[in-house]
């Protein structure tokens, strides 16, 4: 076997039977939040509370005080808040683009060159719905954009042909 450094004999690092230490309290803790923001986005349709405040009600229990691994502040600080507006300004965009009529009329004419006896087939549906995720992931960095833009723009449309929308939507 190959020598490892000293740091990785003392740490265990590296090693498949390395001990597994139990889950301390605050690892326990935020297990627990995150259970629960599982559950409650799981249950949403049960009592009407909508994503927003989930996560915002998950976030703050995240960072009290006598449980939480890092304080609010420091939570604030550790945000990368570029990347936050960033996504806003990227679901205001797809927004506007749906709203606007503007992504279904380019869904529309993009679909419209096409041969339809290809979408007739499945095989045909999901290459092109493959092909279009590819190029959509070439052209549109962020992925909640592409999904804000492509469901309503090319998953329904190609859904309203007979496919299985759950399938369309994850394809």
């Amino acid at each position: 076997p190959e020598p490892r450094s000293a740091a990785a004999r003392d740490t265990g690092a590296g090693r498949r039977d390395a001990p597994r230490t139990p889950l301390g309290r605050p690892q326990l803790y935020m297990l627990g939040v995150a259970a629960f923001a599982v559950l409650a986005m799981i249950t949403a349709s049960w009592h009407g509370i909508g994503a927003v405040p989930i996560m915002l009600a998950a976030a703050v229990l995240a960072t009290l005080p006598p449980f939480a691994p890092i304080s609010l502040p420091q939570a604030a600080r550790a945000v990368e808040w570029n990347l936050i507006l960033f996504f806003a300004a990227t679901i205001a965009m797809a927004d506007a683009l749906i709203a606007t009529g503007a992504a279904k009329a380019i869904a529309t004419a993009a679909l419209g060159m096409l041969d339809t006896t290809i979408l007739e087939r499945p095989l045909g549906a999901a290459t092109l719905l493959a092909l279009i995720g590819l190029l959509a992931h070439l052209v549109v960095i962020s992925r909640t954009a592409r999904v804000a833009v492509l469901i309503p723009a090319i998953g329904v449309p190609i859904a309203s042909l007979g496919y299985d929308p759950a399938g369309v939507m994850f394809t």
